[in-house]
This record gives C-alpha cells, sequence and structure tokens, in this order.
C-alpha cells in the first residue's frame, strides 16, 4: 500500500512590544509630583543651593524591553532635560523635565559704571554719598545684572534726596524676590569758611560762603 505524508507547519510569531511609556520618574530618589504615564512634561523648582552635579534623574520603563536614555545635566542654568524612550518596536517618546530656578540674587550691583562699595548678593542694603550739590536730576545711573540670567530686575529710582533707589529681583518661580536698596545722601558743603564779620547794635552776624 502507498503512503502519503502530510506535513504541517505552525509558525509562531512573538508580539514586538510598543509600549513607550514610563512606569516611573524621580528626581534624587523622588517622584516626580503629579507623575502620570500619559503626561509627559514636567516643572520643578531647582534650588540654586543644589550643584547640578548632585541631581539625578531615574526613568523606570513599563516594558523592560524598552530603552531609556536620560539626558545629562551640565549646568544650573540648564532648564529642560529630555528623557528618550524607546520600545522594542523602535516607537519612540520624550518626557521633558523643566527645572525652574528659584535663585533671586544679584552678581553685581552698580552706580556709575562701578560696583558699590562692599557688595555681596547676601547683602540688600547700602549706602553711597553722593558730592555736595548733587541734585534728584543729576543723580547717577544705578545698574544691576542678576546671578541667574531667567531672573527679571526692575529698579525703582530715587525721587528725592537724602532718597533711596530700590531693585527687585525676582527669581524664574515668580515667587522668590529679593530688593537691593541704596541709599542716597549728598556730602557737607566743604567749604566752612567765614566771608564776613558784621558788628551791629544787635550783636555779631557771621557769614558763610555758599557755593
Amino acid at each position: 500500500d502507498q503512503i502519503h505524508v502530510n506535513t504541517y507547519y505552525v509558525s509562531f510569531v512573538v508580539q514586538v512590544s510598543s509600549n513607550t511609556s514610563l512606569a516611573d520618574l524621580k528626581v534624587n530618589g523622588t517622584t516626580v509630583e503629579g507623575f502620570d504615564a500619559s503626561v509627559t512634561n514636567y516643572s520643578m523648582v531647582m534650588d540654586y543651593l543644589i550643584d547640578a552635579s548632585d541631581i539625578t534623574i531615574t526613568a523606570l520603563p513599563e516594558d523592560e524591553s524598552s530603552s531609556v536614555v536620560v539626558d545629562q545635566i551640565t549646568s544650573n542654568e540648564q532648564k529642560n532635560i529630555r528623557i528618550t524612550i524607546t520600545a522594542e518596536s523602535g516607537a519612540v517618546k520624550y518626557y521633558y523635565v523643566s527645572f525652574v530656578s528659584n535663585n533671586a540674587n544679584l552678581s553685581a550691583l552698580k552706580v556709575a559704571g562701578d560696583l558699590i562699595a562692599g557688595f555681596d548678593q547676601s547683602v540688600l542694603d547700602y549706602n553711597y554719598e553722593l558730592p555736595y550739590g548733587t541734585t534728584v536730576s543729576s543723580l547717577p545711573l544705578v545698574t544691576s545684572t542678576s546671578a541667574s540670567t531667567r531672573a527679571k530686575t526692575r529698579l525703582y529710582k530715587a525721587t528725592t534726596i537724602p532718597g533711596t533707589a530700590v531693585v527687585t529681583v525676582t527669581a524664574e518661580d515668580g515667587v522668590t524676590q529679593k530688593s537691593y536698596s541704596i541709599n542716597f545722601d549728598v556730602k557737607k558743603n566743604p567749604d566752612a569758611s567765614v566771608a564776613y564779620i558784621s558788628i551791629k547794635n544787635d550783636g555779631v552776624e557771621v557769614g558763610r560762603v555758599n557755593s
């Protein structure tokens, strides 16, 4: 008898994962506030006293077969960090962490182009003596430089002598603020010489030079 043999083939296809979601996103060991796998943009305040080298971002994928690459933080002025997650299928998703600065310091405070004597970013009040004869209209220009390029400064000019000029610095977070004050005063008349002496019936009149 003739024997007939039939061969059947079963093909198994392994489905490749397209999961590009994160299971967790942490900064220095703490999950980012409000983390949700479907949300890809996050913002958090970075204390200016923390060095960028001390910040660690950890991203954990939902699927272990996915790869994750986290951009390096190179400076405290670096604003956006990108996290790239690539699924086994080649699909890609990006997550972003935006660091907001709370630095409201000045790095320089100048009067007439010169750094004010004794300037220190932690010192908020200064005295400045102007030459005799200075008027409000001839007050020297006050300029400032913020320590963070993302901070905003505003100058309130002195309107009287004696008077005070104030520089306010608002950090990028919109909450942290500092005010630096310069108290202007004018030197006394350096010429106190007697111009004349007049003898009158009711006493002695002394006149001084007015300049």
